[in-house]
């Protein structure tokens, strides 16, 4: 599409583009190889099982990798609606959705129950404030489990 300049004549648009792809074409024709190697026939390839996939590990389950934890104390009500205990853990539901089930590195199976969490962090719930001072605050690797 034509644009104006500040005198009101027309530029044309660059050609810019259509040379790039006519450069590219060149240099894609001068890199490809003249002999590429052959290819085995169908009938001599065997089958081959694929791995399992990369994001289990030992079947913890699905790894979701290093998370910053910390610990809260105190009795109360989850955001779905459980109290407060060891099995739940507040999280950031855009990063883990609530209800979903995970495995701490280090400090066992947790439910996501709670939020107000931001981003990769996750809040235990420990009975005391001592609980929580020596536990601190960790790196630590998570499973979601299957």
């Amino acid at each position: 599409m034509p644009s104006r300049a500040r005198h009101g004549c027309q530029l044309r648009p660059p050609t810019v583009a259509l040379l790039g792809a006519v450069a590219g074409g060149l240099l894609l024709a001068a890199c490809t190889d003249v002999n590429p190697p052959p290819a085995s026939p169908p009938s001599t390839t065997s089958p081959t099982h694929s791995p399992a996939p990369p994001s289990t590990a030992s079947g913890r389950g699905a790894d979701l990798g290093v998370f910053e934890v910390s610990c809260y104390t105190g009795k109360g009500v989850t955001a779905l609606g459980n109290p407060t205990s060891r099995q739940t853990v507040s999280v950031d539901p855009r990063v883990v959705p609530l209800g979903t089930r995970l495995l701490i590195d280090k400090v066992g199976p947790r439910v996501a129950a709670d939020s107000g969490m931001v981003g990769r962090r996750l809040d235990i719930w420990a009975p005391s404030a001592a609980a929580c001072a020596r536990f601190g605050r960790r790196q630590l690797r998570v499973w979601q489990e299957l």
